[in-house]
């Protein structure tokens, strides 16, 4: 079978095609007729398919609102509550609050500590049940009275 030889330019070699393959492709090329082209598959409500196909349905967007009271039916929230005690030196609860909960700031934690000083309690963080815990847990290692409550 006759072959038309091509150069690769990548490692100088020379390979042959067969001779029919090159003359269909200068064939199409000298006619300019394109390729066949295959039919894509029109999915239903898409851009593409028409102003006929918009059929799709759409959720009504939900409010951030809407969002965070489903989040807290789903993940009950709990309060720690710290309550005052006549042991503990007002620094010393402050640096335990800083050192239990890394969210709070030096002023809140002082917030915190006077509102159970003067009230005697005080919620210091409300979040869902596992931090809580470990939260509480970590104040009465500092021999804190802490507690939780459901929020």
């Amino acid at each position: 079978m006759p072959g038309s030889q091509v150069r690769n330019n990548d490692t100088a070699t020379m390979t042959t095609q067969p001779a029919r393959t090159t003359e269909r492709l200068q064939e199409r090329l000298v006619d300019k007729s394109p390729l066949p082209l295959r039919k894509r598959a029109r999915v239903r409500g898409s851009p593409r398919s028409g102003p006929q196909d918009n059929t799709m349905t759409t959720q009504p967007a939900r409010t951030a609102q809407q969002l965070q009271e489903r989040l807290r039916d789903l993940v009950p929230r709990y309060a720690v509550v710290l309550h005052n005690d006549d042991v503990n030196e007002m620094g010393h609860v402050v640096n335990s609050l800083l050192k239990s909960v890394p969210a709070l700031s030096r002023q809140r934690a002082e917030e915190i500590m006077m509102e159970a000083h003067n009230t005697g309690r005080a919620v210091v963080i409300v979040c869902p049940l596992e931090p809580a815990e470990l939260y509480r847990d970590r104040l009465q290692g500092f021999k804190l009275t802490a507690t939780l409550e459901k929020a």
